[in-house]
């Protein structure tokens, strides 16, 4: 296997059944899964059963990393709030006061080190613990849920993608998937996105941002066509849109039926995915590759007082 290009090292959190485990199944469906018993309910998305692994406590993620980073192109650790939580249940019964805490963080510490030299992509999956008002203020963001002293406002500072499942109905493919992920900074909850990977807020769909953003993630050979099925509704979404961009304006309901009638006999959650991948292909070529382009057409604007710019 060989290794990832420029790995990601990330994190994805929210409550329950907003479809976390399954966008990194989409992003990653020959990854190595991590999980709880019964963790991994959603794999049955795929047409063969995820390769999983039965996690066995934060204190053996490096452990996990070293025998397998070589061998997948991803480890997926999911409900790592329950392990974490199970971890600090067992200190408790060696180790008294801080003991317990300081332990407890050395091992997120040294998973960490053991993520950075991988080689593959690393992502760690939380559940969400709400922030905290007082009077409308916030006086803690949310975070992940994690048993500890500081531990949820600390370990996101060692991620270089921090990305919070939020519910939303106004992008484009809100009516078939109602939720984005956000990682801009948030008065109310913890984001980070050191590597720029994803927009400011992008539906949940981790694979797509990476892609543009110069990461190699084939599928494999057996699910290979749902690229083919994305780049089609991108490349038609792009085409409808015109040279004002108007992505909005695009009859997406028409391409999505367009290309429903030209893939029959298909597994319908993989034609599925195949035309978000492409509704969302399209808003990142049509939104934001002009970025950077808008902001230094943008400089020219603003004169100084003696007339140069």
């Amino acid at each position: 296997m060989s290794q990832a290009t420029d790995p990601t090292f990330g994190a994805i959190y929210s409550a329950p059944g907003k479809g976390k485990t399954l966008a990194l199944i989409r992003a990653f469906p020959d990854a190595l899964f991590v999980s709880p018993r019964g963790g991994l309910k959603c794999g049955s998305w795929l047409d063969w059963k995820p390769k999983e692994l039965r996690a066995n406590g934060i204190r053996n993620i490096p452990k996990v990393i070293e025998k397998f980073g070589r061998q997948f192109p991803a480890i997926i650790f999911c409900d790592l709030s329950l392990e974490a939580d199970s971890e600090a249940r067992r200190l408790r019964t060696e180790l008294t006061g801080w003991d317990v805490w300081n332990k407890y963080g050395e091992h997120f510490l040294v998973a960490r080190d053991a993520a950075r030299d991988a080689g593959c992509h690393v992502w760690w999956e939380f559940h969400e613990s709400p922030p905290k008002l007082d009077s409308g203020e916030v006086v803690r963001q949310g975070t992940f849920s994690l048993s500890g002293y500081q531990a949820a406002e600390k370990i996101p500072g060692m991620l270089d993608v921090v990305a919070h499942v939020e519910w939303s109905s106004e992008h484009l493919g809100a009516g078939i998937w109602p939720y984005v992920l956000s990682t801009s900074p948030s008065r109310h909850w913890v984001t980070k996105d050191r590597y720029s990977v994803f927009p400011r807020q992008f539906p949940l769909n981790i694979r797509e941002p990476l892609m543009a953003r110069g990461h190699e993630l084939p599928r494999p050979k057996s699910i290979a066509w749902v690229d083919k099925v994305a780049d089609t509704v991108a490349t038609k979404m792009v085409a409808a849109a015109g040279d004002d961009r108007d992505i909005e304006s695009v009859p997406v309901q028409e391409i999505v039926a367009e290309i429903v009638a030209k893939v029959p006999g298909k597994n319908p959650r993989h034609v599925r995915w195949g035309i978000l991948d492409g509704i969302d292909r399209a808003w990142l070529r049509l939104k934001e590759e002009s970025i950077l382009t808008d902001f230094v057409a943008g400089l020219g604007e603003v004169e100084n007082e003696d007339g140069s710019v």
